[in-house]
């Protein structure tokens, strides 16, 4: 068997936000320059034991057989390598030696104690020398070649989309990633692109994510010569060792099924996971959020348990999702955007994986939330619950999580956003074919613009009251908030009601909006908006409730009926292109 590069060290590009530490630890005078790393004098070092580096021998283990694992690393100047193996059972120690580093590489061969468990290793220099670079290698039968059709949506932001495909073009045209080819999905048609052979450039009607992801695996298909189809966000900053990586790991796959999920992580926080994978049973769950990436600890905890990803209801997000064209049985339903990546990974048989470095950075979903994305959740959450394969819920589990997630907004005093969750209820009694009459959501988007009138972002009020003062939370005081519904059954808010400021970090909290009589919430921006308590407007969303409750009682043999046809005739390759037939050229 030939010997494969499996993970390159990847190192900070200092074009996209980034928290070093995620990457290397360097200390004692260890420093990064030119895409290299300098250690100046006996005693520097470099520690290779976090997010973007270690090398999680349990996920390859799980997926690809290999063998003959090995680090190169190429440099010049003497070190001292320490490589070491952790696993559930502790930490063990499989190389310790002195090297000296050359231009023309070291191989240094490694022989884990056992199948599974993370690789991580240190370099401490014995004098001046640099790393330029690292990588672990092993042989591995090649289950099949990779050929990636890269699909990227976009819409508005061409100035985003742009700077992201002007970089991949530029590491395909440089031969890094061979059979690979980039499509640009423009829903805006706004978009201008450079000409370049490993581009193409599609106009396409404003379907969201769904149709304009849609649109690219009918691209992918069309050519004919792809295997693999990568969905990515427009506002993706990432780096080149993602795709590489990604091509690594499906080509090596034995379940021809294999999938691979990205992390998202905080563009703001950089250093912040937001998800790795994600759950849904009843409701998407992001899996590890909050892992400081920069803390050995935390990775381990985390990167030890991911090999072992969920039987039921794992799916990839599709900010960043690879996965194989053959394995796909349904293509998106159009839910415009939110639940279609939900919708997809939990109706088609991938074997979804997540590997440790392929990540995103984006900004992140709390500065998102919104009633129109209130809406648009409300809508996939009773669509999926309805019909997923996975597990379906019958209608009063389903009106339970419907009731759920309409007091948990009003009780956050967000009754715009209650409001357009009770309108996407509404919208779903009135069966699939609303989706298909309503695929390009411009009247209800208009709809839910026109009653956010305070739910949204804006300049900062001249009166700022304090943040919500830092009091324990008791298993009695959350209790009695949420039996009160934070306040909205007791009398006289307007007098003991208390004013506050929230953070964008806490805006889920209902504990910092604790009995407040208004709440104003700042973002990372200096941006704010303000709510206000009110009983009348909160009983009147309770009324609208029961009423559009006792209505799914009475449509569900109905509906559960018509939705789970609509699943097979809504997502085929026919409805898309008919779809499509409005925008057919290429530019």
């Amino acid at each position: 068997m030939t010997r494969h590069i499996f993970q390159q060290l990847m190192l900070p590009d200092p074009d996209l936000p980034n928290a070093p530490d995620v990457f290397v630890r360097l200390s004692q005078g260890a420093a990064l320059k030119d895409g290299n790393v300098t250690l100046p004098a006996s005693g520097a070092q470099l520690q290779v034991d976090t997010y973007a580096n270690l090398f999680n021998l349990g996920t390859w283990a799980a997926h690809a057989p290999v063998t003959d694992l090995a680090l190169e690393l190429a440099g010049t100047g003497p070190v001292s390598l320490h490589l070491w193996q952790v696993t559930q059972k502790g930490e063990q120690t499989l190389i310790q030696t002195d090297v000296t580093l050359t231009q023309g590489g070291n191989r240094l061969p490694i022989t884990p104690a056992a199948p599974d468990g993370l690789l991580m290793w240190s370099l401490t220099a014995r004098g001046p020398a640099h790393l330029n670079s690292a990588a672990i290698t092993a042989r591995a039968p090649v289950a099949a070649p990779i050929k990636l059709a890269i699909v990227i949506t976009t819409f508005g932001r061409e100035d985003a989309v742009r700077a992201t495909a002007t970089r991949i073009a530029a590491f395909l045209g440089a031969g890094q990633l061979p059979h690979a080819h980039l499509f640009v999905i423009d829903n805006g048609r706004s978009v201008t692109l450079p000409d370049h052979p490993d581009v193409t450039l599609i106009p396409n009607r404003n379907l969201g994510g769904a149709g304009g992801f849609a649109r690219g695996l009918a691209a992918a298909r069309g050519a004919g010569s792809f295997s693999h189809v990568l969905f990515m966000d427009d506002d993706a900053a990432f780096q080149m060792e993602n795709l590489t990586r990604t091509a690594a790991f499906l080509r090596h796959a034995a379940d021809p099924a294999t999938a691979l999920a990205g992390a998202m992580v905080s563009a703001v926080r950089p250093h912040e996971l937001w998800e790795n994978g994600a759950t849904f049973d009843q409701v998407a769950r992001s899996r590890f959020k909050g892992t400081d990436l920069r803390n050995a600890d935390e990775v381990t905890a985390m990167e030890l348990a991911t090999p072992e990803t969920p039987d039921i209801g794992f799916y990839g997000a599709w900010w960043y999702f690879a996965f194989p064209i053959a394995a796909v049985r349904h293509d998106p339903f159009p839910f415009f955007v939110r639940g279609d990546d939900v919708w997809f990974g939990l109706s088609n048989p991938f074997r979804i994986a997540t590997l440790n470095g392929v990540m995103s950075l984006q900004d992140d979903f709390s500065a998102k939330s919104s009633p129109q994305t209130a809406y648009l959740d409300m809508r996939y959450i009773l669509v999926v619950n309805m019909t997923r394969p996975t597990r379906g819920r019958g209608p009063f589990g389903i009106i339970a999580l419907a009731m759920r997630q309409i007091l948990y907004c009003a009780s956050h005093l967000h009754y715009e956003a209650a409001s357009a969750q009770l309108t996407a209820w509404q919208d779903v009694l009135d069966g699939p074919d609303f989706f298909a009459r309503n695929i390009d959501m411009a009247d209800k988007r208009s709809q839910i613009a026109a009653l956010t009138q305070t739910e949204r972002w804006g300049p900062l009020p001249a009166d700022l009251p304090p943040q919500a003062p830092k009091v324990p939370m008791t298993t009695a005081r959350k209790i009695v908030q949420r039996l009160t519904l934070n306040g909205h059954l007791l009398p006289g808010a307007r007098w003991w009601g208390r004013d506050v400021t929230i953070p964008l970090q806490d805006r889920s909290s209902l504990w910092c909006l604790r009995y407040a009589k208004r709440g104003v919430f700042l973002d990372d921006a200096g941006r704010a908006y303000t709510v206000t308590h009110s009983k009348l407007t909160f009983a009147r969303l309770m009324g609208r409730s029961l009423r559009l409750a006792l209505r799914f009682l009475i449509a569900w043999p109905r509906l559960s009926r018509d939705y789970r046809a609509a699943m097979n005739t809504m997502t085929t390759p026919a409805f898309w292109k008919d779809q499509f037939a409005v925008f057919p050229d290429k530019r």
